[in-house]
């Protein structure tokens, strides 16, 4: 039996595969693991903190036209320290999983 690509999503858990990604304008603020993609925007050098996410959860984080600054992201739980998106199109892949987030993919600048 087929299933639309968006009840895969759903029964899976994942929000926003077809949906509006989450923005994260906030400094200091929680990236959450409620969508798959979040778009961050930023006014200077700011930063944000990823949550954990569960056992083999993907998240794209993508540095969007508003950028006018670094944004630094420290997971809470990271096999490195942080990573950056320091221009527009910037992107970082990662998967949760061992209880940490670990890079798969991307542009941004890992430390």
């Amino acid at each position: 039996m087929h299933q639309p690509g968006d009840s895969i999503f759903n029964i899976l858990g994942i929000k926003g595969a077809y949906a509006t990604p989450e923005l994260s304008t906030t400094n200091g603020g929680h990236i959450t693991c409620d969508y798959l993609v979040t778009c961050v925007s930023s006014g200077g050098a700011e930063t944000r903190i990823l949550d954990n996410g569960v056992e083999g959860q993907l998240k794209i984080i993508v540095a969007v036209a508003t950028l006018t600054g670094t944004v630094t992201v420290t997971p809470t739980k990271f096999v490195s320290s942080t990573f950056a998106l320091d221009a527009v199109t910037k992107t970082w892949i990662g998967i949760f999983t061992r209880g940490l987030w670990h890079t798969i993919g991307g542009t941004a600048t890992v430390s």
